[in-house]
């Protein structure tokens, strides 16, 4: 993986000359540059990851590897330089030309420091590797007692922390801990270290103490107290015990253990947290770390394998050359193709999420009549109408669907308040019967009044969660509006309600280039007049004696100037 996280070593890499490298680099850019230009692709273009992948298909001769490509464009997306347009079913992120290269020479340097990385390691691991081999022969010859273990045999114990030992902790105690194993007892000393973690109360010791081990069978009795300084006394805390045979993996084994108390009752707060690493056969310990330093030093030489591999892929782009038989023509076809069916998905995408809210909003005119008859609906009514204008004016925009979202939530606070003040019983018999002589109804009528309240609040939920959706689809695609033209960040969309033929979407991508050489004409206009300002101070400032400057050579370094400045740098 090229932007996987690598495990840090402590290498050191080759000195390079930051200069050569940004040449280098500039050089590698402009030659992919020029292969895509040669197919009209521009710089601030924006492809598909399959458009991309018939491109470099076309340049190499055979297909590039899709890993890498796939790659590229996760990278592209955690740097935010993605144009994302989807459908219901799938996601096509776009990116531009320039970043993609940008990226691409950002994935061959992540390649070459990881394969550096990596070397460096797997001579730091072949050392460990051939300690290792030598500490595994020198335990040959370590002897067995009676129990089937080393006669060295120890269990190390570190006393980490312990948490909440204490109810209320007095101003004189001091805890503690005594570990005993068989008939070897310790005990932790110094002062421990008092802190709050998260609302808890930690102790920590961080003290290491080792047993040996005779059989095998023993069990590791840890008690914790409390000494009193005033009384100069202990105090049980809590206490547990552990069997060794629970540790014969050999490996290290970091633990929270629950207190109990003399009574066997455990105590939930109070916890001990260890570190106990039990080694009752050296030759069998070292043999584990012999093989598991070889397992790794095989993953570390398949890796530098498949950095390299991804490198001479990256290279092979630099190095390929379009065939003769290629006709830009057809390239360009194919990726216009592309262009419109991704333009064709877009607009699917958008109609069925908009629509979904205008057919809610049509209903919400029919809930607003219907309570318009029986109660005092006017407010919804206008509220309905407000939405529908975005649909009528063809322009729904992010402001147009904040303001819906908050007159809907005055609606419904609106409601809310209506049906407190009937469930109250404020409204006394009167108080209906008049109501419903201005509503112009019986007093039967009322109890349908209260329920078309009930039927609106809830439709009002509803359409505030559909516009809620729709302010997420306008946050994630990052587009201005829904309008008579789709504005986005990085471009122009067709409107989602109005039908054109592709001969709009011509006039557009005509319009779009007719700014690109107003642009580049500006920047040409530019650098002469500053050119022409520079000639105009230095003759002023005395250098009139220089007149035997060739003129023609003057023009070219401009060319060459002019060149450099147009085409650029990705950095």
């Amino acid at each position: 993986m090229i932007y996987s996280n690598f495990q840090n070593q402590q290498s050191v890499l080759p000195q390079v000359n930051i200069l050569q490298v940004q040449n280098e680099n500039y050089n590698k850019s402009l030659n992919l540059l020029n292969k895509f230009l040669f197919f009209n692709v521009q710089a601030t273009d924006y492809l598909s990851q399959s458009q991309y992948k018939y491109i470099l298909k076309v340049i190499l001769g055979h297909e590039f590897d899709e890993s890498i490509l796939e790659q590229i464009f996760e990278q592209c997306l955690l740097n935010q330089k993605t144009q994302v347009l989807q459908n219901t079913n799938i996601s096509q992120p776009q990116v531009r030309v320039q970043d993609f290269i940008e990226i691409l020479l950002d994935a061959e340097k992540r390649l070459y420091q990881k394969a550096m990385h990596t070397q460096s390691a797997i001579q730091q691991y072949q050392i460990q590797k051939q300690q290792s081999e030598e500490i595994v022969r020198s335990t040959q010859n370590i002897q067995k007692n009676n129990f089937g273990i080393d006669q060295d045999s120890a269990v190390t114990v570190t006393v980490l922390e312990g948490i909440e030992l204490y109810d209320e902790q007095g101003p004189n105690e001091v805890p503690f801990v005594q570990i005993q194993v068989g008939k070897n007892i310790q005990k932790t000393t110094g002062n421990v270290n008092i802190s709050k973690i998260d609302g808890l109360n930690v102790f920590q010791w961080g003290q290491s103490l080792v047993f040996p081990v005779e059989m095998g069978s023993e069990e590791i009795y840890v008690d914790v107290f409390s000494f009193d300084t005033a009384l100069n006394q202990n105090f049980v805390v809590g206490k547990f015990s552990i069997e060794l045979k629970e540790l014969q993996s050999q490996n290290q084994v970091d633990q929270e253990y629950t207190l109990y108390n003399n009574l066997g009752i455990v105590q939930n707060q109070k916890k001990l947290k260890l570190s106990i690493q039990y080694i009752f056969d050296k030759q069998l310990y070292n043999e584990q770390i012999y093989e598991r330093i070889s397992t790794y030093l095989e993953e570390l030489n398949s890796d530098v394998i498949d950095f390299n591999s991804d490198l001479e892929i990256i290279k092979e782009l630099y190095q390929a050359q379009i065939p003769a038989n290629v006709n830009p023509y057809d390239v360009q076809i194919q990726l216009q193709e592309a262009r419109e069916e991704l333009e064709k998905e877009q607009t699917k995408h958008i109609s069925q999420d908009i629509w979904i809210v205008y057919f809610l909003s049509l209903g919400f005119v029919g809930v607003a009549l219907l309570k318009n008859l029986t109660f005092y609906g006017m407010l919804d009514l206008i509220l309905s109408i407000f939405i529908l204008k975005g649909f009528w004016l063809n322009y729904f925009d992010l402001v147009n669907l904040k303001s819906n979202m908050y007159c809907l939530v005055l609606g419904s606070i609106f409601d809310v308040l209506n049906l407190m003040i009937y469930n109250s019983g404020l409204w006394d018999e009167k108080d209906r019967v008049y109501l419903t002589q201005i509503q112009g109804s019986s007093s039967g009528q009322f109890v349908w009044s209260i329920l078309m309240v009930w039927i609106s609040l809830f439709y009002k939920i509803v359409l505030f969660l559909a516009l809620n959706y729709v302010k997420y689809i306008y946050n994630r695609d990052q587009q201005y509006a829904f309008g008579y033209d789709v504005f986005s960040s990085e471009g122009i969309h067709n409107n989602p309600f109005i039908v054109r033929d592709m001969r709009y979407f011509d006039r557009m991508r005509q319009k779009k280039q007719q700014m690109k050489m107003m642009q580049q004409s500006q920047i040409i206009q530019g650098y002469y007049q500053k050119q022409q300002q520079a000639l105009m101070v230095s003759q002023n400032a005395g250098y009139k004696n220089n007149n035997n400057i060739n003129n023609s050579n003057i023009n070219a370094q401009n060319q060459q100037n002019l060149q450099r400045s147009y085409q650029g740098s990705f950095y």
